[in-house]
């Protein structure tokens, strides 16, 4: 199978896109259609895949629904496309005033042209697709094609696998072990070998499959790095429970300094207590005092009196 590069599309009367449309030459990277939604870029595609892989004289619903809506109008494609070095200009209509016609360059032969139902079955044969039922062309149909032809319709979520051809299928099988053979043999295959085999020891050990080189240095630091993080936690929990002891210690001495002071108001209150019955006992004193000198006066006053009242005698 060879490769199949898109160089133009034109279309007329297609769907939504009423009237002619060019959408010029494309370059050899990817190309982007691009648009609002119901602009006709699917249509697009679906017109595209019907001028590859349909008959020009088909007359199924599928290409009914090409035609802009009710309108009878003719859907026409030119597509001008390469396949293997080969330049391929292909024109059809289909339904009103079918036809098909297709030119041919290849490097080294005359060209050619084509047209009708030769047309349609060389597009097909070059691209290794086989010719449509009467229902239109299928997933089957377009060969390798249909692995790549995504759509948005509900076929676009089964397993383009289950639609391959016998032919399809061998084809592709032939094609991916041929591309693998290339990969693995000969001197490329071995530098391939080379470079796998440089960059596995890069991280484990030839026999016993040990981490080394890179991966084990990596697991080494990570190994350390860990190592650092549950010293890390330990202080941590470390600093965590002196944070606690101290707060408890705090509280302890919050509730011994306001016993502190609660005592030092008690201290306070019998110290004015103390000196309220020192001043008590000095008033007491002086008044025993002054009550011994009344009574000695008293004394001597009788005395006094019962001397004079001796002597009157």
């Amino acid at each position: 199978m060879t490769g199949l590069r898109i160089r133009s599309v034109r279309l007329a009367n297609v769907g939504v896109l009423s009237g002619e449309l060019d959408l010029g030459a494309f370059s050899d990277g990817i190309t982007l259609v691009t648009g609002p939604n119901e602009t006709g870029k699917s249509t697009v595609v679906e017109a595209v895949r019907a001028a590859l892989f349909e008959k020009h004289g088909a007359g199924h619903a599928g290409l009914k629904k090409l035609q802009p809506h009710g309108s009878r109008e003719a859907p026409e494609v030119w597509l001008d496309f390469d396949i293997g070095g080969a330049r391929y200009a292909l024109h059809k209509r289909f339904l009103s005033g079918a036809m098909a016609q297709l030119s041919v360059e290849a490097p080294g032969l005359a060209p050619e042209v084509l047209t009708g139902e030769a047309a349609d079955a060389r597009v097909w044969a070059d691209l290794k697709a086989s010719a449509p039922g009467n229902r239109g062309a299928k997933l089957e149909n377009m060969g390798v094609w249909g692995l790549l032809w995504v759509t948005q319709d509900a076929a676009a979520f089964a397993d383009p696998g289950d639609t391959l051809h016998t032919d399809t299928r061998a084809a592709l099988q032939d094609i991916i072990g041929r591309q693998v053979s290339q990969v693995l043999g000969g001197a490329h295959g071995e530098r391939i070998y080379a470079r796998v085999v440089a960059e596995d020891r890069r991280y484990w050990t030839p026999t016993s499959r040990n981490p080394s080189g890179e991966l084990k240095a990596a697991k080494d630091a990570a190994e350390a790095a860990k190592a650092r993080v549950a010293g890390i936690e330990t202080k941590v929990h470390e600093v965590e429970r002196q944070a606690q002891d101290q707060a408890t210690l705090k509280a302890r001495a919050d509730a011994l300094d306001a016993a502190r002071e609660k005592l030092a108001a008690e201290v306070r209150s019998a110290e004015d207590d103390a000196r309220a019955v020192t001043r008590l006992r000095e008033a007491f004193q002086i008044a025993e005092e002054r009550a011994q000198t009344a009574e000695e006066r008293a004394q001597a006053a009788a005395t006094a009196v019962s001397d004079r009242a001796a002597l009157a005698e």
